[in-house]
């Protein structure tokens, strides 16, 4: 073909059946190019910086390819055999990916030619982590002392600045004094990017692998699709400490992080993808551990929460890690988090920079602090009765965005809404009672709802019964309360709250739903209480729900309760939801 034939294509199928050097450098306007056959021809594209990339299907595995200046996606299928093959994949300039499937049977590893080998070039590049293979030989004298040997690939690319963990099949193939040990599927050693490998399948005794590769994994990892399982081992910090979200993994897929200690800080989550439909990273943990003397604990998880299109971002935060203590949510886009119990440390989780909004679920909340400890933190001498009442622990605050949010939180949290200039914030309290309540810091009666799961009743301003008047305690009046509180007059949590509520007599709660308004310097709050055993006495099984800086009145003229009507695959909802 001549330079002026070749410019024009934007289409190309190579049957590289014999060693020959295909000039396809005046292509500037190639898009996708097959490349079959068995033999080593060297395929050179466009890298004058006029090709924005070329989307690149390798079904020959001893391949030469030097890929254009553009962005290039090349796909290495199953056709090619990677196991034997001699291919050098040369990318070049551009944000490029270099993808694999692997080969690795069932429970197996994966095999790859000794001669395979790649560069990624300039630009911030992705590989398959399928391509990286661990060998580890262990040996064991006659005195037990083991020493290990580490083999890998990893030197054989270079430049491959992210490793994308989707479809990654892998394993470590370990031996021991020759005979096979049992290694975990789907397995991925950072440390071979970075010399701090590890023995899996046994004790290895004094390690010694070869040196790392060249900018491989330095900024972390991408997950581009279905990650089955995977778990990555020795992950460093510094900018590896981190993850791109930038394709749909849907929810079946799960990572699972292991950093060395003291590794890093914070681990970083960002959603970059460019979709119609909502982009799922599935579940993603996180384990990370410190030395007692000037050790580095992984405390922050940052999610932005961002891509190209109209659609929701999702992720799942599961596992076990004691560390983390405070989630940040940024972005333009809308995030589903849902945050599991093992996050035992957890108390602060803020999405304010986020403006697409955030469904976030948390199954941790804090250990005390919960509606009477704020109301006495308030007060005149509240914190000497706290003291006596043994009130303390944690509180778990939560903020949210400037648009419609929805949580689902648990009790001792305080949540900070957001002011939503449309439809309002959704309140899904799993518990909030007495000794472990709910507060919210800016409800707002004319938009927001409360669905509260213990009474299985919604109160917003939609149509249904009304709240009864429990009336408004001046600051006098709480005074009182309090001297009688101090004066041994009132014991326990519950007698406490009920009397500066001044509903902790019998027969005090004439209503199933009713507010109790709370003049204190400064301002005034609002007590919602539901008599969730319908015995008309407050009690440690009923639900107190706090809202500060609300007017009692303003509540009492807004809001209904009716029950909660429960949707197909969510387990309460807003009436206000149903349409």
């Amino acid at each position: 073909m001549s330079n002026a034939e070749t410019a024009v294509l934007t289409k190309a199928v190579l049957n590289a059946d014999a060693v020959a050097d295909v000039n396809l450098k005046f292509a500037d306007h190639l898009a996708n190019l097959t490349i079959n056959g068995t033999s080593a021809a060297t395929v050179n594209l466009s890298d004058n910086g006029v090709n924005p990339g070329v989307d690149i299907t390798v079904n020959n595995a001893n391949v030469i390819l030097n890929a254009s200046s553009g962005a290039d996606d090349v796909t290495v299928t199953s056709a090619a055999a990677v196991n034997t093959g001699t291919g050098d994949f040369n990318l070049g300039a551009g944000n490029d990916t270099l993808k694999w499937a692997g080969n690795a049977a069932v429970g197996g590893a994966n095999t790859v030619g000794a001669g395979i080998s790649g560069n990624g070039g300039a630009g911030t590049d992705v590989i398959s982590a399928n391509f990286i293979t661990k060998s580890v030989a262990t040996t064991s004298n006659i005195l037990g002392i083991r020493s290990s040997t580490v083999t890998s690939n990893a030197n054989n690319f270079t430049s491959f600045e992210k490793v994308d963990l989707a479809g990654y099949i892998g394993k470590s193939v370990g031996t021991l004094n020759g005979a096979a040990v049992t290694t975990e599927n789907h397995t991925f050693d950072y440390g071979l990017l970075n010399g701090t490998a590890t023995v899996e399948g046994t004790a290895g005794g004094t390690v010694t692998q070869a040196t790392a590769p060249s900018a491989v994994g330095t900024q972390g990892f991408v997950l581009s699709g279905l990650a089955e399982a995977v778990k990555v081992i020795n992950v460093a910090g510094g900018t590896a400490a981190q993850m791109e979200v930038t394709g749909n993994a849907t929810s079946a897929s799960s990572v699972d992080f292991t950093f060395v200690q003291n590794a890093t800080n914070k681990f970083d989550i960002a959603f970059t993808a460019n979709s119609t439909s909502d982009v799922n990273a599935g579940s993603v943990s996180l384990n990370s551990s410190s030395s007692i003397l000037l050790g580095t604990a992984l405390t922050t998880v940052n999610i932005a929460s961002g891509g190209t299109g109209d659609f929701s971002n999702v992720l799942n935060l599961t596992g076990t890690n004691s560390q983390v203590t405070s989630v940040a949510v940024s972005g333009d886009h809308h995030l589903d988090l849902t945050v599991g119990a093992g996050y035992t440390s957890l108390l602060n989780l803020d999405a304010s920079s986020n403006t697409g909004g955030i469904d976030v679920v948390l199954n941790q909340g804090g250990t005390g602090q919960g509606v009477l400890y704020n109301l006495l933190a308030l007060l005149p001498l509240g914190s000497t009765v706290a003291t006596l009442l043994g009130l303390g622990g944690t509180q778990f605050s939560l903020t949210g965005t400037s648009t419609d949010d929805s949580f689902t939180v648990l009790g001792n949290t305080t949540v900070t809404g957001g002011t939503s200039s449309t439809g309002g914030n959704d309140y899904h309290l799993v518990s909030s009672t007495t000794a472990a309540g709910v507060t919210i810091n800016d409800f707002n009666s004319a938009k927001d709802s409360i669905v509260d799961n213990l009474s299985g009743l919604t109160i917003s301003s939609n149509a249904g019964t009304d709240l009864a008047d429990y009336g408004v305690r001046t600051e006098s009046v709480l005074g009182n309360a309090i001297s009688a509180i101090l004066g041994g007059l009132i014991t326990g949590v519950v007698g406490a709250l009920g009397s500066l509520l001044g509903i902790g007599g019998d027969n005090a709660l004439v209503s199933k739903v009713g507010v109790v308004g709370v003049e204190r310097t400064g301002g005034t709050d609002s007590y919602i209480i539901v008599d969730n055993n319908d015995d008309h006495t407050l009690d440690g099984n009923d639900s107190v729900i706090y809202l500060k800086n609300t007017d009692h009145s303003n509540l009492l003229s807004t809001l209904h309760y009716s029950p909660t009507v429960e949707l197909a695959g969510i387990s309460s909802a807003p009436i206000a939801e149903v349409a």
